[in-house]
């Protein structure tokens, strides 16, 4: 981490404020079956509805208005427009203890969705100029770190007061909190000096897509759409499918999904320290873990949605470990390939990187819920789940050829930030480089 106590700062209230914007992500999951009795929809409804309709708007209206807030980021300051894009997306978060009707909450999720898709193009960013490459996936992972507990926090926070104190108090007091945390990062941060160049001109397609011409950036988006389905089925649907299906009850459904949230937490820290140093001894073994651990995460999945089905549960031991192995196997990648992002990318194409890598996810987890919800119509809520699950197959697959390309890619970026590392290190850091690509 970089040793200005400024800058310290600013990554500390970083992490803080994406906890807090996250911990909004997963709120209704918990309470699906709550919302749907409330809004008198059906048991298809609640999955079309609530999981569908509503993940659609939330996260593509979101991922599209995020390539405009990585443009934005590019060329404006950065710092200002995390602080709006934060206030932006928690006002209509408490809004939502509010609501009365179907088309109030979806609105309001719509507005939300947008402030959680602006957010990753300014925060990594950031990121990229405040923090040396040679450090990058250990912060990668810590800021992964945060917003896994603040998804994990929303949803206790959500399946522990829901029953009781009913869906809506949850929203507000995961709202209120980082109204304050963005006044404070306003009035204390400093925007941080940009390597080289920033970008000049007017928006176009052009340089929208211009990050496209690098092998290691498609091949992140590509992953991008294909890894965030079983995450927006776990997310979306699996903590009911398990409290209802499974009869695993509310209370241990979301106990099982905390195991699972709380080791992504865990495997998103180790995997950035891994990461960082896998990549200090070769660049192609920062991707080729993502591969590895990638490959791993569904199989513990797959038990947890067959191996109990139709049986009433017994014990949660082995559900528990099961959950905790797919989390801690399925985030290590998340703070690595986000590394291998701001690596092969100059500070002028950060944030529109970020912006269609967020697309690429939200994409994901917005229409990937909408597909599902209809699989589950047409073949059942397992098939439909084995289906997700196997996504992560997929992507492992394409992960693959990055332990070729981003070595390359790497290369050929770092003579146009040179300014990234402290003089004393880069020379041999250029040569090392220079040798990976070439092995």
């Amino acid at each position: 981490m970089t040793n200005n106590p400024r800058d310290k700062l600013t990554l500390a209230l970083m992490a803080l404020m994406t906890a807090f914007l996250y911990a909004d992500q997963n709120l209704m999951a918990p309470n699906l079956t709550a919302i749907a009795t409330e809004f008198g929809f059906s048991p298809e409804e609640k999955d079309v509805k609530l999981g569908g309709e509503i993940s659609v708007a939330f996260f593509l209206v979101g991922g599209i208005v995020s390539l405009w807030i990585g443009r934005l980021a590019d060329r404006l300051p950065r710092k200002s427009l995390l602080v709006a894009i934060m206030i932006f997306g928690e006002l209509p978060c408490a809004a939502t203890y509010f609501v009365e009707t179907y088309e109030q909450l979806w609105v309001l999720r719509v507005l939300t969705g947008i402030a959680i898709g602006g957010a990753p193009p300014l925060l990594y960013s950031l990121i990229g100029d405040l923090v040396p490459s040679t450090k990058r996936p250990a912060i990668a992972g810590i800021l992964f770190t945060s917003l896994g507990c603040g998804i994990l926090l929303g949803q206790i926070l959500a399946g522990v007061l829901g029953p009781d104190f009913g869906w809506r108090l949850p929203f507000l007091l995961v709202a209120l909190p980082n109204l304050g945390l963005a006044l404070i990062f306003a009035a204390v941060v400093k925007e941080p000096e940009r390597e080289l160049t920033q970008t000049k001109g007017p928006l176009s397609s052009r340089t929208l897509l211009s990050p496209l011409s690098v092998s290691t950036n498609r091949l992140l988006l590509c992953q991008g759409i294909l890894g965030t389905l079983p995450w927006a089925m776990i997310f979306v649907f699996l903590n009911d499918y398990l409290a209802q299906d499974l009869r695993f009850g509310v209370a241990q459904a979301t106990l099982i999904i905390a195991a699972l949230g709380g080791s992504a937490i865990l495997g998103a820290l180790l995997g950035g320290i891994a990461g960082n140093t896998l990549y200090l001894k070769s660049a192609r073994l920062l991707p080729l873990s993502c591969v590895l651990c990638t490959v791993v995460a569904p199989f513990p999945l797959l038990v947890l949605i067959n191996g109990v089905a139709g049986v009433a549960p017994t014990s949660l031991g082995g559900p528990l470990a099961l959950a905790s192995l797919t989390g801690l196997t399925a985030a290590f990648a998340g703070p690595n390939l986000r590394a291998i992002l701001l690596n092969v990318n100059p500070s002028h194409q950060r944030g529109t990187m970020t912006a269609l890598l967020t697309l690429a996810d939200d994409l994901g987890k917005g229409l990937g819920p909408a597909i599902l919800s209809l699989m589950v119509i047409t073949m059942g809520r397992g098939w439909a789940f084995n289906f997700a699950t196997l996504c992560w197959t997929a992507c492992a697959v394409v992960m693959v050829k990055l332990v070729w390309t981003f070595p390359a890619d790497e290369v050929k970026a770092h003579p146009l930030i040179p300014q990234e590392l402290p003089r004393p290190l880069f020379e041999p850091t250029q040569e090392l480089r220079f040798s990976r690509s070439r092995s």
